[in-house]
């Protein structure tokens, strides 16, 4: 069966585009299957009024013939989720049941498991085939997200079983599951023991073809978003006891109490001036600041979507850009960082020993230099088009 034979229906209900990682890794993981010959067809909402050929510039991508955004417009009514969600499905429903009238393979593709569940009964009317990509067990995740998110309340055991009686339903229904770690893997075959082929295909990033070497690199850099479970505080807190260098935080939307939290806490720490908060930039954009960096961080503390079941972004990235890395030391981290070869590990929530590393790092020339290089080599392993031959296999293995 030839790539060019099948054609992939990516359904993502998120605003797009947009700088979270949910919206990057669903591009990029589009944009490298139409790369080998996928007919890809990109289903998200539009919620703003700029042109659509803008949305992959955003990105740093450029416009493939094999790929198609869709961009579809839902009721923008702000805070309104479940609106937005419903009027996303109805919206949305005509543009896919449009292109599912094809001669080619047909696949839909989804991360959400209440579009997963409507597109499994469709399926057949179609002859269509159901990928779901998992990047957590969604009933566990729910189980502790009030220590997660600023925001969040603690959730009933009711709200807990229905989520996972849903998992449970989807999973059932799937011809392929896409996990992005072993842990994952292994924890939703004791929970739901699927009957299809669930295969583990881990994030990625664009990874250079040369070793990049860059000058003049300073202080200490961290990508992502702010929430309490990605360990920011934590590094802020470091901070206390660097006094050296500067950290250069990436990421934070102002509207959000996570970014007011940390800035609070670096007043009080009087510790403005080693604290920088760049904010969010486009992702295109990220790279620069990675490349000034001496030390990319990723300072998780431990939780069970943490230590298990995560994969992400920023840790690929840092590894492509070729640079020494300080993360924390979670099993799902380990599957991929090696302490002492590719990063070096701290014990998770410990500060003192996130310090310590962080010294050792930005202290010892001799071991960035050795970090850095197999950082970059790790990372020929983890590239898009890798990521979008694997997923293309468990597509060809479900249409068999």
């Amino acid at each position: 069966m030839n790539n060019n034979d099948i054609r992939i229906i990516y359904i993502a209900d998120i605003r797009f585009p947009m700088e979270r990682a949910n919206a990057i890794q669903s591009i990029h993981t589009c944009h490298a299957l139409a790369e080998k010959g996928a007919d890809v067809n990109f289903i998200v909402r539009k919620m703003d009024k700029k042109p659509d050929e803008n949305s992959l510039a955003f990105f740093g991508l450029k416009p493939h013939e094999n790929l198609k955004l869709k961009r579809v417009r839902v009721v923008n009514s702000h805070g309104s989720y479940l609106l937005w969600k419903i009027s996303f499905l109805i919206s949305s429903f005509c543009t896919i049941v449009r292109l599912s009238f094809t001669r080619k393979k047909l696949v839909y593709f989804t991360r959400d498991l209440r579009i997963a569940q409507l597109y499994s009964l469709i399926a057949k009317f179609f002859g269509a085939k159901v990928i779901f990509e998992a990047h957590t067990i969604s009933h566990k995740h729910f189980a502790e997200i009030h220590t997660l998110y600023t925001s969040a309340k603690h959730l009933h055991e009711r709200k807990i079983e229905k989520k996972r009686k849903l998992e449970k339903k989807v999973y059932s229904r799937m011809d392929g599951i896409i996990v992005i770690t072993d842990h994952l893997k292994t924890q939703m075959e004791a929970d739901f023991a699927p009957k299809c082929k669930i295969a583990v295909v881990r994030d990625a990033a664009k990874s250079p073809a040369k070793f990049p070497e860059f000058k003049d690199e300073k202080g200490i850099c961290y990508i992502g978003q702010l929430y309490p479970w990605k360990g920011v505080d934590l590094l802020v807190d470091s901070m206390r006891n660097i006094e050296k260098e500067k950290l250069y935080i990436i990421g934070g939307l102002e509207f959000e109490n996570d970014l007011k939290n940390l800035r609070k806490k670096v007043r009080e720490y009087n510790i403005e001036d080693r604290v920088i908060f760049v904010g969010t930039v486009p992702h295109k954009e990220v790279k620069r600041y990675m490349e000034q960096a001496k030390v990319c961080v990723i300072p998780l503390p431990f939780s069970q979507i943490a230590a298990y079941f995560t994969s992400p972004m920023k840790m690929f990235e840092y590894l492509a850009a070729g640079k020494a890395i300080v993360a924390s030391e979670l099993p799902s981290l380990c599957e991929v960082l090696e302490d002492g070869k590719n990063a070096v590990l701290f014990k998770p929530g410990d500060e003192k020993s996130l310090t310590e590393q962080l010294h050792k790092v930005l202290e010892d020339e001799k071991l960035r230099r050795n970090l850095k290089r197999n950082a970059w080599e790790t990372s020929k392993d983890h590239t898009w088009a890798k990521r979008a031959e694997s997923i293309l296999g468990l597509i060809k293995s479900a249409l068999i």
